[in-house]
């Protein structure tokens, strides 16, 4: 059973997700989100940053494998801040399609999507069957023709895609009373809806 007050809008949690500059910070604001709204994700090892919060060179962002699965199945996630514009490079970039110019040494990095089945690959070498669930964070919104080519690239190496965009994280941290202990958390904005959990159990709130 929840309390409700008056919703709050969620234009400001949208405004001030949208404005997080700092990666880790956008990091482990997404990784808390993932473990409380999805039972799959709540054993996410955030492998993406250090204990200062920075963010550190890592082929994943998050990565667990969901106990007593079978087939096994593991979930790997990747979060970004990078704008709009940049979402598809950033997530569908592949360095072997690229023809470098003659003594260019610079390449792009791989996107999040073909880092992440280079990992994909190895591991069913050791596990065929294995299933495999990509969460892709932004604090953007992807483009419909990004969303549709982003999870097709997966379907097609065999890797399911779950895109927590700005407006996805938004809905969990306003409308569910553990998203907005979160909010208050990361965000500054304060809680409007309590859970029975957290209430004192003689309480004088009235149903």
């Amino acid at each position: 059973m929840r309390y409700y007050t008056k919703p709050m809008s969620s234009s400001r949690t949208a405004q001030e997700v949208a404005k997080i500059t700092d990666e880790g910070r956008f990091e482990q604001l997404a990784t808390a989100v993932l473990r409380q709204a999805e039972p799959l994700y709540r054993n996410l090892c955030h492998v993406g940053v250090n204990a200062a919060g920075q963010t550190i060179r890592s082929p994943l962002d998050g990565i667990c494998f969901v106990p007593g699965a079978d087939p096994p199945r593991m979930i790997a996630a990747h979060h970004t801040i990078t704008e709009e514009k940049g979402l598809r490079k950033k997530w569908l970039h592949d360095p072997s399609t690229v023809t470098r110019r003659k003594g260019s040494h610079s390449v792009a990095p791989p996107g999040d999507l073909i880092k992440t089945s280079q990992t994909v690959e190895e591991e069913r070498n050791r596990s065929p069957n294995l299933r495999v669930t990509l969460v892709l964070t932004s604090k953007g919104e992807p483009t419909e023709d990004v969303v549709r080519d982003v999870t097709a690239a997966g379907s097609a190496r065999g890797i399911d895609v779950d895109i927590w965009s700005r407006s996805r994280l938004c809905d969990f941290l306003d409308h569910d009373p553990r998203g907005q202990w979160l909010r208050r958390e990361f965000l500054g904005i304060e809680q409007e809806q309590l859970s029975v959990e957290l209430l004192p159990s003689k309480g004088s709130f009235s149903v």
